[in-house]
């Protein structure tokens, strides 16, 4: 049995509980190794790894010949792609194994191997890019997604943007969320246009809005009041009024960067804070609540020097 060489590891070996390996087990048994399987000089498998298995299970020799040429990687490839058909995520996805090979400081038995990124892209006839995607799969999904493309369930692109934007334990392995989820991060006017509408909770008892339709209309609120807390006396202190806009502009600050404090702090401000107007307004004439309102606003005459 002679060892794989890395070129020809890269490219996918048929599956033993597949019908097409079942056929050609049967075609084997009936007409014997028709086409000889080629090693390298030091004794590596470089093209022949389904023939070398069908030789093993039925008991047969493997033929093979020589390779003398010094481009192991353009003949894989040259062989493979002639052999087998694949889509281009998975002629990728490929090409990102063989392109590695060429990592390392090479010696004398890898020189050989030493292939560019665009190199191994225009002998595999897919684009650089799509290389640079299934790396990029590689370094962010979960095996179980790479599985997907491979087996042609997803497309590359979305695979790359769903697991790109989502932590691997958050990652789930169906391909319906996989294809959407990663469509719209694809088309980011498209996610802002769904994160835009009111998301309704699975108990439809509450609504979500965006913290930037929040702040639009609470920060100025925030501001006002702490404005007024440094030039007039209300009828709650001064300090307690900058005390609640400065911490409602904490609160906006920690839901925006998302790091868990908010709730902590929403509940110190109600557990510590006491109502704005004490008692009821009932009864109280219009001419007294615009009085105020003038105080609070600054332009109450009688508050004026």
């Amino acid at each position: 049995m002679y060892p794989l060489h890395p070129a020809n590891a890269a490219w996918p070996a048929m599956s033993e509980t597949s019908t097409e390996f079942a056929e050609f087990i049967a075609d084997f048994r009936q007409h014997g190794q028709r086409v000889t399987a080629v090693i390298t000089k030091d004794g590596q498998l470089l093209c022949g790894k389904n023939r070398q298995r069908a030789c093993e299970m039925l008991g047969l020799e493997l033929r093979v010949e020589i390779y003398d040429g010094d481009d192991p990687i353009g003949y894989t490839i040259s062989e493979n792609k002639l052999r087998q058909q694949h889509t281009p995520a998975q002629l990728a996805l490929i090409g990102s194994k063989l392109e590695r090979l060429r990592r390392g400081r090479p010696n004398k038995s890898t020189r050989e191997l030493i292939k560019s990124r665009s190199q191994i892209a225009e002998q595999l006839g897919v684009h650089v890019n799509l290389i640079d995607n299934a790396r990029t799969l590689e370094r962010t999904a979960i095996p179980a997604i790479i599985d997907l493309v491979r087996d042609d369930k997803v497309g590359l692109k979305n695979a790359v943007a769903y697991s790109y934007h989502t932590k691997r334990e958050d990652q789930v392995a169906d391909p319906k969320i996989v294809k959407s989820q990663g469509r719209l991060l694809r088309t980011p006017h498209k996610l802002a246009a769904q994160k835009d509408k009111d998301i309704v909770r699975k108990d439809k008892s509450e609504k979500l809005v965006r913290l930037s339709e929040v702040k639009k209309q609470f920060l100025p609120l925030f501001r006002a009041m702490i404005e007024q807390a440094k030039r007039h006396d209300a009828l709650i202190s001064k300090t307690e009024i900058g005390f609640i806009g400065a911490r409602g502009k904490v609160i906006l600050r920690d839901w925006e960067n998302d790091d868990g404090k908010a709730d902590r702090t929403g509940l110190r401000i109600v557990s510590s804070s006491r109502p704005v107007y004490q008692g009821s307004t009932n009864g109280r004439d219009n001419e007294t609540l615009q009085v105020d309102q003038e105080r609070d606003s600054g332009s109450d005459p009688g508050s004026r020097p």
